[in-house]
């Protein structure tokens, strides 16, 4: 197969060097002239046949020559043109391009639920300091969300209860840039939900969808509001609490039509039922040990991906049941920067490294590199990767170590 990676950063760096080893051919396009110092450390040129790029010359007609089979998007960076060009390039195992709307915006996610009946988030798209307290003149809720519709890792999420708060967070965000480089012509206002969030993992093939992990969430909240994800547990999937996030999160993939690939939803259970938060079609980001998910559920969302675009059959037998069985307990704690200056030193490496449950360390970022305060999820400190037959003991581990972040002992920065 000829296979077209579009923004193969992030986890989806994994994906090229699996697909050739298989025998297929893997090719590169950009969408982005440069991802930023950080992220393009991320992508490996050397993975791919060609690479290609949108601010070249007749690359459309280039990528037309090659015969693609599969199109496949990434990266959080420019689904909705990856989508396109699956499309375009005539690939049969793609996204219908007609509902990317319902999968890239989250305001129409929103809308797409509740024109179907399933439990959704009451809200409003906002264009004018006039929009917005009109919206919550007449909606009187205890806390409120405004985001970008259409940005990633909490870029610009403020959750408020003082609306002059909520008005000058507007202003600040409107008509400017967001993370993905698109323009806040609009933000989403919508009501706070509170409760415990999950990350749930997917793979999909045809319609049907595999489950590969889900994920609870520990959560702190930063000054202005919004949340840092500072950990996570892999979930019991036979957990009456976990069954009811899964099959709901089966209905949200199936009403916003996804038919193909990996798919990242973030989802709140308030103690009585979940709601959507986002839904991301792409792999999960950040740093990924592929052997700590294969010994923990016997797969991984990247391989189950592969494997479904390789050879379904296959894929359907071994992923029949639907879902992943938990075999060990695992956690990923991650690291935050408490300010910006010079790393001069991992406090507390050594320590963590011989903790009974320790697994492996990623993406620690070297001694004398630059660094900026944390403010968002975008994980530039790095993580922890913690696994245990033990769940007490993992999660003994893993308090402890988040009380060393809470105590800022886990970085000396000048």
């Amino acid at each position: 197969m000829n296979i077209l990676l579009v923004n193969a950063i992030s986890t989806g760096n994994l994906l090229a060097p699996i697909f050739r080893e298989l025998g297929h051919k893997c090719f590169h396009f950009r969408t982005m002239e440069d991802y930023g110092e950080d992220v393009e450390k991320t992508f490996f040129s050397k993975d791919f046949d060609k690479c290609f790029s949108i601010k070249g010359d007749n690359y459309y007609l280039e990528l037309n020559e090659i015969k693609f089979d599969l199109v496949i998007p990434a990266s959080e960076i420019d689904i909705e043109v990856a989508e396109k060009l699956a499309k375009e390039l005539n690939c049969r195992f793609a996204n219908d391009i007609n509902s990317s709307m319902f999968r890239r915006n989250k305001f129409k996610s929103q809308e797409r639920l509740k024109e179907r009946g399933i439990n959704s988030i009451p809200q409003s798209l906002v264009s004018s300091v006039e929009h917005l307290e009109n919206w919550l003149g007449c909606n009187l809720f205890d806390k409120y969300v405004l985001k970008p519709i259409n940005s990633s890792c909490s870029d610009g999420v403020l959750i408020f209860t003082d609306k002059l708060r909520g008005i000058e967070h507007f202003k600040k965000l409107h008509r400017k840039p967001n993370r993905l480089l698109k323009i806040n012509d609009t933000l989403l206002i919508q009501k706070h939900v509170s409760g415990i969030q999950y990350f749930v993992n997917s793979v999909s093939f045809d319609g049907f969808h595999y489950t590969t992990d889900v994920w609870k969430q520990y959560r702190s909240r930063n000054q202005d509001g919004a949340y840092f994800f500072e950990a996570m547990t892999l979930c019991d999937p036979n957990e009456k609490e976990i069954k009811s996030i899964v099959e709901y999160n089966d209905t949200v993939l199936d009403c916003l039509d996804v038919k193909f690939g990996a798919c990242h939803n973030e989802i709140i259970y308030d103690g009585s039922k979940p709601v959507l938060i986002e839904c991301n079609p792409r792999l999960m980001g950040a740093s990924i040990s592929l052997d700590l998910f294969d010994k923990a559920t016997g797969t991984n969302q990247v391989m189950a991906l592969v494997e479904s675009y390789v050879c379904f059959e296959k894929f359907m037998e071994k992923y029949k049941n639907g879902i992943y069985s938990k075999r060990f307990s695992v956690g990923e704690i991650s690291f935050l920067y408490k300010k910006s200056g010079t790393l001069i030193k991992h406090i507390s490496k050594d320590y963590i490294a011989n903790l009974d449950s320790f697994f492996c360390f990623s993406g620690l970022q070297e001694l004398g590199t630059i660094v900026e305060k944390t403010t968002d999820t975008f994980g530039r400190p790095g993580y922890v990767y913690l696994f245990s037959e033990s769940e007490k003991k993992l999660k003994d581990d893993l308090n402890e170590i988040l009380e060393l972040q809470k105590n800022n002992k886990i970085f000396m920065i000048t």
